[in-house]
């Protein structure tokens, strides 16, 4: 939540979503009426008692989450999303990639680089000093620069969900 005017003694805000796909999701396709009027009336609510004015949202881009949200305001798509559907045959998934970022691999592997996907989490801390060092590089809200408590606890609660995958290049991660 983010105070619009500091000086408004009325306190209105903004709401912005954390970053990511966040925004409602449901586990039914169809969901009842009365399920969506619930949820539309409890967040009216919600917002109106912390005198939330606009949300900013990221929404899923392969999850219909519109009937959710449908009459409580607008939404529009902003930017692409890029996503390869894994259950192909490989020829078919590499078919689907541009020229260029085809080429970019293809200049990657002969340089010797290689993907694992690091199921024992061997290189976790220097994903994390990888990760840490783009964030900084990219001047990122000191938000972002999580401790390693932050990525331990993660790894711990996700357990078999968590994938690590690595991209390793003369013995070391890239």
């Amino acid at each position: 939540l983010t105070k619009i005017d500091e000086e408004e003694p009325a306190g209105l805000q903004d709401a912005t979503s954390v970053y990511g796909y966040a925004g409602p999701i449901a586990s039914h396709e169809r969901i009842p009426l009365l399920a969506i009027r619930n949820f539309q009336e409890s967040l009216r609510n919600e917002l109106q008692d912390r005198h939330v004015v606009s949300v900013f949202s990221r929404l899923h881009p392969l999850i219909a989450q519109g009937e959710l949200l449908f009459g409580l305001g607008e939404t529009r798509a902003i930017g692409q999303t890029v996503s390869v559907d894994l259950s192909l045959p490989l020829d078919d998934q590499w078919a689907g990639y541009g020229k260029k970022c085809r080429r970019i691999i293809q200049k990657a592997r002969e340089a010797g680089m290689i993907c694992i996907h690091d199921q024992e989490r061997s290189y976790q801390h220097e994903w994390v000093d990888i990760y840490r060092e783009t964030m900084k590089r990219v001047s990122a809200p000191g938000s972002y620069l999580f401790d390693d408590e932050y990525f331990e606890v993660l790894a711990h609660e996700l357990g078999e969900a968590l994938n690590l995958f690595v991209a390793i290049i003369d013995g070391s991660v890239a």
